[in-house]
């Protein structure tokens, strides 16, 4: 009975995992959403394949449906692979040859595993014996895993743990955005281990596989990353450029002019908070949206008066177009330079050069009362 009780859970999760796929395709000009689109429908796959397995008693369609199965399962390691590197941008520096030779390399693997899994008389490398358990509550089927499957098992490892290591890194040095580099994480980490543990025979029993519970949660979690911190809406695009304790001010925003990342010296300036990543700049203090939405279109350098701790101070303000090796434009970089001191100094010098003019026709007395107007003038 428990496991029909199973499968509507597991037809439940593969359609929260198909709709988590939909959802994020409307971001398909955002790095790493491809990848991750592609990792939802090999999990959405997986579980329906994995379910129809279940509810089948006919041997040679059971076989069917595992040799699919285990077709979709070779390729989740280069799907995590490449979606830490898309979304960290550790990639950043490769061309797009360069990708696309790598891409294949991580590919070869898994498509060679495939092709020996389907061929009739290469399939027993990755399974041994196979046999039909007719003692629980739905058929199911056992097999004893080939040599081919500790390869791709060791493959799958390698490939999870670099994923896994990228990722931390870039929690670490991220602490802005760490909930969505958390989430990532854990969505590779809870089935690939709870997979790892069923392969290695750790699990109590295997008549039930619970890889698809895995990715149940792991949708839960998703589903939470995508609405609630507004996973890829908010991606790591910056902080390669924004120097921490460079002395100007400088903040990132996504291609949606939502706030993506800055500095210490943003944070003190315009009063910037953790809670406001992943939101609108219009919801920052109105002459630094006002700024930040007048040059967020294209690349140019303009001044700009903001208040810093209630006094008016000049900046220059730059954007540059932040784009990857691909030249695909990921957001908009801003610096803001405090040119307070350099505007007073050129004050002072045009007023030099008015007093001399004024001084030419004017008796002492009024030049003093016109010199200490305009130095009024600008101190105010």
């Amino acid at each position: 009975m428990s496991q029909l009780i199973t499968i509507p859970t597991l037809i439940l999760c593969a359609a929260l995992l198909i709709g988590i796929a939909r959802h994020v395709s409307k971001l398909s000009d955002v790095p790493a959403v491809h990848p991750f689109m592609a990792l939802m429908l090999l999990s959405a796959s997986w579980t329906l394949l994995y379910t129809l397995n279940q509810l089948t008693t006919i041997l040679p369609l059971k076989l069917f449906w595992l040799h699919l199965q285990i077709v979709a399962s070779m390729f989740f390691a280069p799907a995590w692979f490449v979606l830490a590197i898309e979304y960290t941008g550790f990639g950043g520096h490769l061309t797009r040859r360069q990708m696309l030779f790598g891409l294949v390399l991580i590919l070869l693997i898994p498509v060679v595993a495939a092709i020996f899994e389907v061929r009739g008389h290469f399939q027993n490398l990755y399974t041994i014996s196979q046999d039909i358990n007719l003692s629980s509550a739905l058929p199911l089927y056992l097999a004893d895993d080939g040599p081919l499957h500790w390869v791709y098992l060791i493959y799958t490892l390698s490939l999870a743990i670099m994923a896994c290591l990228i990722l931390v890194i870039d929690m670490v040095v991220q602490e802005i955005q760490w909930r969505n580099t958390f989430s990532l994480l854990s969505g590779i980490l809870l089935p690939f281990l709870t997979n790892l543990i069923y392969s290695l025979g750790l699990f109590p029993t295997r008549d039930f596989d619970p890889t698809p519970l895995a990715f149940l949660l792991t949708g839960g979690l998703y589903l939470l990353a995508v609405v609630q911190f507004r996973l890829f809406k908010v991606v790591p695009i910056a902080r390669d450029a924004l120097i921490e304790h460079m002395g100007d001010p400088a903040i990132a925003v996504d291609m949606h002019n939502n706030l993506v990342d800055f500095n210490n010296a943003a944070k003190q300036a315009a009063g910037l908070s953790v809670k406001q990543v992943g939101k609108p700049i219009t919801g920052l203090p109105a002459p630094w949206a006002n700024c930040m939405q007048a040059l967020s279109q294209a690349e140019s350098i303009q001044e700009f008066s903001l208040a810093i701790d209630g006094s008016a101070r000049c900046f220059e303000v730059k954007s540059s177009q932040i784009k990857d090796q691909r030249k695909r434009r990921l957001g908009t970089l801003f610096i803001f330079h405090d040119i307070s001191e350099r505007k007073l100094v050129e004050e002072i010098l045009q007023l030099r050069l008015r007093l001399n003019e004024y001084a030419a026709g004017h008796s002492l007395g009024e030049l003093m009362t016109r010199a200490l107007d305009e130095i009024g003038t600008i101190t105010n």
